[in-house]
């Protein structure tokens, strides 16, 4: 229902000066964190909440439209409002990782393994702005949070290839999702030539392998044959499907027999 702010110039009141815990959602992610540890006896990794990437967590304080044009128009006010909203990501980390304890938290919810696992960054917005303008504003804070937890998982929905792939790689991130690639699917053929692209930067990538030209979100894709999967497993995969318990267990079964 629209944003606190209207322009960059209200959301110079942005500040960090509050606790998570006194917050209506702090509280409400505190309360949820203690039930879910209670629930599973402690022996189930507590993953980071979706903060979404620095520049993401800004469209939500004021209109993105509103973002791109101070880019343009009041460049500091924009550096001063995402440095400010990294600082507020690191906090509300910090404190969840308190809650939980160290022993219990992960960073990446795509490789959940707490203190081995990296961050995980949510940046949906790499296609919607200019590459040019990622690397100036949103690359610098991405780092910046990589460099404090550990570089993990890169996560957009895209698309994001091939127009917007250096923008991804300029991240640095230590794995990567294929969701939507070019339009609103994703080929085989650009499945293939992102793999090509992550071995030569040392990108591990995930996500589940069926494919739709047409639209990621089609209900009935193209299951990934046997070749074709293997093919990623050597080129370096991090398995991943979606589907019925029955499809899991067939896929399960396949990647097991991979040497």
């Amino acid at each position: 229902e629209g944003r606190i702010y209207k322009d960059i110039y209200e959301a110079e009141a942005v500040a960090n000066d509050f606790e998570i815990e006194d917050t209506e959602w702090g509280k409400k992610l505190k309360e949820h964190m203690e039930i879910f540890i209670e629930a599973t006896n402690g022996e189930i990794p507590v993953c980071i909440a979706d903060y979404q990437s620095p520049y993401g967590s800004a469209t939500k304080l004021l209109p993105n439209e509103e973002l791109m044009m101070a880019m343009y128009d009041e460049p500091e006010l924009v550096h001063k409002l995402l440095n400010t909203v990294t600082d507020g990501i690191i906090k509300l980390i910090d404190t969840m990782e308190k809650w939980a304890g160290e022993e219990l938290f992960a960073y990446n919810m795509y490789n959940p393994l707490p203190g081995l696992d990296g961050l995980c960054i949510w940046d949906d917005y790499i296609s919607v702005i200019t590459p040019s303008l990622h690397q100036e504003f949103c690359r610098p804070y991405n780092l910046k949070l990589f460099e404090r937890y550990g570089h993990g998982h890169l996560h957009t929905c895209g698309p994001y290839f091939p127009n917007f792939i250096d923008s991804v790689l300029a991240c640095k991130p230590r794995t990567l999702d294929m969701i939507i690639l070019r339009g609103m699917g994703k080929s085989r053929e650009d499945m293939l030539k992102l793999l090509e692209i992550a071995k030569k930067n040392d990108i591990l990538l995930t996500c589940p392998l069926d494919y739709n030209d047409v639209s990621f979100f089609d209900p009935n894709p193209q299951r990934v044959d046997d070749t074709f999967l293997y093919k990623f497993m050597e080129g370096g995969y991090m398995p991943s499907a979606t589907g019925t318990y029955e499809y899991g267990l067939e896929f399960a079964k396949k990647v097991r027999a991979f040497k």
